[in-house]
């Protein structure tokens, strides 16, 4: 048995052990701590990169959007935002089928972001 003198009293290996066990509990502990973050960190990434645009954004209106507005909200082309531009006005979201560049499979996933505002006319000038 190893002794060891402590503030004035002689302590065995059972003083080592106990700091030694300590040590040890404290370093378990904090490897958890890090590897539970770790875990959390990489889950938020992930449900960050499914989230889907739509919950970002309010939905925008195909009657009055630009045309860079079209391109990055509904991730379509320069040729289809042209379209939809020259399709104008809508009257329905269902509309958007009729344009060119936009078939069952892109509606299915532009549909969730647009909506269509009615449109108001000019009330005309009156002289008087």
């Amino acid at each position: 048995m190893v002794a060891m003198i402590h503030e004035g009293k002689i302590q065995g290996d059972c003083f080592m052990t106990t700091r030694l066990r300590i040590a040890f509990s404290f370093i378990t502990l904090v490897a958890a701590l890090i590897f539970l973050t770790w875990t959390e960190v990489e889950k938020t990434a992930a449900s960050a990169d499914s989230t889907p645009i739509s919950t970002a954004k309010a939905k925008i209106d195909i009657n009055s959007a630009s045309k860079s507005e079209l391109e990055i909200q509904l991730g379509v082309g320069p040729a289809t935002a042209d379209a939809i531009i020259a399709a104008r006005p809508f009257k329905s979201v269902g509309e958007l089928k009729d344009v060119k560049g936009i078939g069952d499979a892109p509606f299915k996933d532009i549909c969730p972001l647009v909506t269509v505002r009615a449109i108001t006319p000019m009330p005309a000038k009156t002289d008087g």
